[in-house]
């Protein structure tokens, strides 16, 4: 809240403010109904927000903003119909057809990270079991790591070491492996 009153406090002009959240998101409404990795729920981040900034102010999905920006200036430029898979603390997709994404009936349309693709697998924040991001979150290859070799690390120093050299580090490799298995397994099912 305090960033947005200074950016919008050093702005000329400003006529309304946009922010985006994980997790399932009532855009209308402009309340953050749940997020399993970050362990909210209900919070109505649009009337916060509007409140401390005092211009109108709007509620958004993260992915499907972030599918929004590649439609107008990423890969998915010119092209009608598309999945965006965006990987960090979390896996979400969007899931974009004839240039507009897709939000479900309740907006959970492209949850992928919540797909199950090992059966009987890690429980998840979300209450089930296998889930996408338990596997193929950047949390989740780090882990894996750790669980692998004592050593504390992130998913990026693990891509590191497998891009220096792949066979100086095995464990790496077998997070890494675990992490594109279970995502080419989602992939398949949401293609």
């Amino acid at each position: 809240r305090a960033l947005a009153r200074e950016l919008v406090e050093e702005a000329d002009d400003v006529l309304a403010c946009g922010l985006v959240v994980p997790g399932e998101v009532d855009s209308a409404a402009g309340v953050a109904r749940y997020s399993a990795n970050l362990g909210w729920r209900e919070l109505a981040f649009r009337d916060v927000l509007a409140a401390e900034v005092g211009v109108p102010t709007v509620l958004g999905h993260d992915v499907r903003a972030g599918a929004y920006a590649e439609r107008e200036l990423g890969a998915s430029h010119g092209v009608a119909d598309s999945v965006v898979v965006p990987i960090g603390t979390g896996v979400a997709a969007v899931a974009v057809s004839g240039g507009r994404a897709i939000h479900g009936a309740t907006a959970l349309a492209g949850e992928l990270g919540h797909l199950a693709v090992v059966p009987d697998g890690e429980p998840c924040p979300c209450g089930q079991r296998g889930c996408l991001e338990r596997y193929a979150s950047a949390a989740a290859i780090a882990r894996h790591y750790e669980q692998r070799t004592g050593t504390p690390t992130d998913a990026r120093t693990v891509a590191a070491r497998i891009a220096e050299d792949p066979d100086a580090d095995p464990d790496a490799v077998a997070a890494w492996r675990q992490a594109t298995d279970a995502l080419a397994t989602a992939l398949a099912a949401c293609t």
